[in-house]
């Protein structure tokens, strides 16, 4: 299931330079860059029949870059830490238990 995580982060990187290279706003890539953690999500779901914490993190720090880019683009702290701190989530939510 690691390597479905490394998917779904990779395809939004991807995802949101490929729409921010072709003319697309910040808010449109991020929007776009969620179809990956969906996907990512529903064949977890599909295999396992267990929701995943890494994947919801995924999904929100997606989200919360588009809110914060819809809100105010000039916001690059509020951003910056938002990011930051999704990243953890996401780290912690692949990590295995000990």
């Amino acid at each position: 299931m690691i390597a479905l995580t490394v998917f779904e982060i990779g395809a939004s990187i991807i995802t949101v330079e490929f729409v921010k290279s072709h003319g697309g706003s910040d808010f449109s890539a991020y929007m776009w860059s969620l179809l990956a953690p969906i996907i990512g999500a529903l064949v977890y779901w599909a295999r396992t029949r267990h929701a995943s914490g890494a994947r919801a993190a995924i999904l929100a720090f997606n989200l919360r870059s588009a809110a914060v880019v819809m809100a105010n683009s000039s916001f690059q702290n509020a951003f910056a830490w938002t990011q930051i701190m999704t990243v953890a989530a996401m780290l912690v939510g692949i990590t295995p238990p000990s």
